[in-house]
């Protein structure tokens, strides 16, 4: 909600458990965001959005459960220019939690086929 609160555009959640996307539905509707922010259910290895919609997909870990380089290869289409941005965070380490964050900025100079090995 975060996001929501500080930049302007529409923003769906996407999970795969119905009680989450519940709860992301009611914190936006607790912060009167609900004409932005709406939840969803679905799955990550199966977008249900139209290609090259998105400006920005933010996953919180999610692209490991399909794999990092075929979230990559996948995901990219969804951005609707190549100036879009994949935002991802990676949680691992065995006694300690390390938070590492990355983001990837496709330069709309460069085709896509560039970033198949990412």
């Amino acid at each position: 909600m975060v996001l929501a609160q500080n930049v302007s555009g529409t923003i769906t959640g996407l999970d795969f458990f119905s009680g989450f996307i519940d709860k992301f539905n009611l914190d936006a509707l607790k912060l009167n965001l609900q004409n932005r922010v709406k939840g969803i259910v679905g799955s990550m290895d199966n977008l249900p959005f139209e290609k090259e919609s998105l400006d920005l997909i933010w996953s919180e870990g999610a692209i490991y459960n399909i794999g990092f380089e075929r979230g990559i290869n996948e995901w990219r289409d969804y951005l609707k220019t190549l100036m879009g941005i994949l935002q991802f965070r990676k949680v691992h380490g065995l006694q300690k939690s390390v938070r590492l964050k990355y983001t990837i900025f496709l330069d709309a100079g460069v085709s896509r086929d560039r970033y198949n090995s990412c």
